[in-house]
């Protein structure tokens, strides 16, 4: 079975060193190259492209985080105090990079100085900067830009599937792979971790026959789906089971939804608790985005354990999507802050070459997520209990495939067909000269990049 895309002509792409194909041209559009200065990819040449003087902006961040990190935070707020007047989340991409690095440090350096905290929080009131911490209301200057934040952050995550391939190329390509792995399966049952809107499953739903040919008799047999969804919502759950229950039946598609509301740091316990195998189906675990929130040191113990659970259910496929960044324990705060910068200045520059400066969705997208992502990213472990500033960490896809593999876990790398989607993906819903689709020789996993800039992995395992 698979997930036909929709037909385009033949598109040439170039090798990279180590890494075969990559969808996207070096042409002259909005997108082509970076040229921050933040240590992604690179400028074309011939005047083409972005061209941004960061004015310093890179050096005052650096230089933050540097005071943050030695609790000099008197050192800290001057430079914050310099940052605002010229980062700003209406500016261009290096000027919102900034403006949201800022409103992380400057959450962070509260966290890390709790005894002063009230002090710093004067002092940031003082200089006007007490926006920096205030996380439901927008800094000055917004006005009547009020009404883009009403939608909250599901419809933010809605946007970034919308106007980015990030998403869609993680649900697309791991669609395939569960395809082929269950082909002419009669019961198939998915474990998705992280469910949410289930906005990954009418796809494949769509894929599937809804009824299966017997080769030894004329006779055809229903095709079964059923879905286990986990999520910290039952309200939620429950609307996503809906959802997909009355596209199913359009489908005239036999299909059961069951929802586990439980938070990802007890999603094992929730599990073995919850969770109904049944004999004859053939069982498939998806983890999209969500097994990097084990790694945070508070509860690093719990990522072998999760892994432990998934091996022992023996699925014929586990799909795997996450960030492609690294956030190892032995980092510095300064080393892992510098690693960030650089992804999100990838990530920013996506957005810059794709929808234009006062755009809501942009605004949206910038504050109620990728704000959000940033400031768990930069707080350090133990920095605080508050849900709104949870500790955020990822790892390379590298430490991925050896977590995997320690659980007894084997890489299973994409066909061809899976290959060819993905590029034809990016190349007919995404124009924006920039994203480009690589395939590791050596791993065979997928990677969606920014440019030369490798910003998601997408992996799929078997036992």
């Amino acid at each position: 079975m698979q997930q036909q895309p929709p037909s385009s002509h033949q598109h040439h792409h170039q090798e990279q060193p180590q890494f075969l194909g990559h969808t996207g041209g070096t042409g002259t559009g909005a997108g082509a190259g970076t040229g921050f200065g933040f240590g992604v990819g690179g400028a074309s040449s011939g005047g083409a492209g972005i061209h941004h003087n960061d004015g310093g902006l890179r050096e005052l961040l650096v230089e933050c985080a540097a005071a943050v990190t030695s609790s000099d935070w008197h050192r800290a707020i001057r430079c914050l105090v310099h940052l605002s007047r010229a980062a700003s989340p209406h500016g261009d991409a290096v000027e919102r990079l900034a403006f949201y690095f800022s409103a992380a440090l400057a959450r962070c350096l509260c966290s890390l100085s709790a005894p002063c905290a009230s002090e710093i929080r004067s002092l940031l009131r003082l200089n006007n900067l007490h926006f920096l911490l205030e996380e439901d209301q927008p800094p000055p200057s917004f006005e009547d830009d009020l009404f883009y934040y009403s939608g909250g952050a599901e419809e933010a995550y809605l946007a970034l599937n919308q106007v980015t391939p990030f998403i869609r190329f993680s649900h697309l390509s791991a669609n395939q792979a569960i395809l082929e792995a269950v082909d002419n399966e009669r019961a198939v049952h998915i474990v998705d971790l992280g469910i949410m809107q289930g906005l990954q499953w009418p796809p494949l739903m769509q894929a599937l026959p809804p009824t299966l040919s017997s080769s030894s008799s004329s006779s055809s047999t229903t095709l079964t789906l059923r879905i286990t969804g986990t999520g910290p919502s039952i309200s939620l759950l429950e609307q996503t089971g809906a959802r997909l229950r009355d596209f199913a039946r359009t489908l005239h598609l036999d299909f059961e939804f069951d929802a586990v509301c439980t938070t990802s740091r007890h999603v094992v316990a929730s599990l073995q608790q919850h969770l109904e195998l049944r004999r004859g189906e053939a069982l498939v675990v998806n983890c999209m985005t969500q097994l990097h929130k084990l790694l945070p040191a508070a509860h690093r113990a719990a990522l072998p354990h999760a892994l432990e659970f998934m091996r022992s259910l023996c699925p014929r496929i586990l799909t795997v999507a996450e960030k492609e960044s690294e956030h190892d324990l032995s980092q510095s705060f300064l080393e892992r802050f510098l690693v960030t910068l650089d992804h999100y200045a990838a990530v920013f520059d996506s957005l810059e070459a794709t929808l234009p400066p006062r755009s809501p969705q942009r605004l949206m997208i910038e504050r109620l997520v990728l704000a959000k992502e940033i400031s768990g990213i930069v707080l350090e472990d133990g920095g605080g209990d508050d849900e709104n500033l949870a500790v955020v960490r990822h790892q390379s896809f590298g430490n991925w495939r050896r977590d995997m593999e320690a659980a007894g876990f084997q890489l299973v790398p994409p066909s061809d067909f899976a290959i060819a989607q993905a590029k034809l993906l990016l190349r007919l819903h995404y124009p924006a000269d920039g994203y480009r689709l690589l395939v590791e020789n050596q791993h065979g996993s997928l990677f969606l990049s920014w440019h030369d800039k490798p910003l998601v992995a997408l992996s799929t395992w078997s036992c």
